[in-house]
Formats: structure tokens, sequence, C-alpha cells
């Protein structure tokens, strides 16, 4: 999302959370009517907003959906050291269970989470839950228990599981 779309955004929170108040308490009967005209100028925001809410979502999507492919084709494609591979492989999961379940933050994403929100069955979750521990260990290491390549074999069982995700 560019900044321009950025402040866009923050703008028309600002601007609903000045009119939210005054609507919410219409809707409880604690005010007074307001003028056709108001009651005509709220309801118009707040059409606006929600297509505004909608482009934001939008925005946000595309700019997942945007990651996850690069990753993807760099998975596919490259020859990565195993620190970087499963960390891009297991961000490629995080990416994935943010565009499915819309509100959660890629960065949040765990084996458990993706487990969860994909339904994935006993002998996935655990591959799964091995993919994140694997990249866990490689980040704050700097090396696995003994692995000093990637086998071809791991990089397709990866690439499997990965791709097996809707």
């Amino acid at each position: 999302m560019s900044r321009c779309e950025a402040r866009q955004c923050r703008s028309s929170w600002k601007e609903m959370h000045r009119l939210a108040p005054p609507l919410l308490e219409l809707r409880r009967g604690r005010q007074p009517r307001p003028s056709p005209v108001e009651s005509k100028k709220r309801r118009t925001f707040c059409i606006k907003l929600t297509s505004a809410e909608k482009l934001c979502a939008a925005l946000r999507a595309a700019q997942l959906q945007h990651e996850r492919d690069e990753l993807l084709r760099k998975l596919r494609r490259d020859q990565l050291a195993p620190r970087e591979y499963f960390s891009d492989a297991s961000r490629v999961v995080q990416l994935k269970t943010a565009l499915k379940q819309m509100n959660i933050e890629p960065a949040m994403v765990d084996a458990e989470t993706a487990a969860r929100v994909f339904d994935l069955n006993a002998e996935q979750s655990e591959r799964m839950r091995r993919l994140f521990a694997t990249s866990d260990e490689l980040r704050y290491s700097g090396a696995g228990n003994g692995e000093s390549g990637l086998s071809s074999d791991g990089q397709r069982e990866t690439l499997e599981l990965i791709e097996s995700l809707p």
C-alpha cells in the first residue's frame, strides 16, 4: 500500500470515528433526530466509508498475493541456502493463511494457526510444525542440527506441503 493510499485509509477512519458516535447515539434514541440534510450526509459518508474499507482490504490482499507469488517463484526457481529457503517457505504459509482468513496478520501465524485455518490432517499438521521448527532453528541458531544443505527430497516435500494449501 502506498503512502497516499495509507493516508487515505487513515483519514477515512478518522472521519468515521468523528461521525460514528452521533450515529450510534441516534440508533439508541439518545439524541433528537438530525435534520434530513445532516442525516443524508451521514448515510452518504457511511456508504463511502464502506467502499474505502473495501478498497483498503483489496489493496492489502493484492499486496499479500504479490508477496506470496514472488516467494513461491523464488522457492521453485532458485537454489537457496537452507536458512533462506525455510524462512521463505514459512512466510508463504503465513501469507496464504492471512489471505484465507483476512482478519489475521501474517507475522502472527504459527504452525498451529495454519493447521487450524486450513483444517489439516495429523500428518500434514506434523509436517507444518516441522517446517516452522526448522525455519525457527535456522533463523535463531544459524545452523540446523547437523544439516549442511537442503536435500532435493526435503525441498520437494516442503513445496508439496505449501502448494497443497488452498
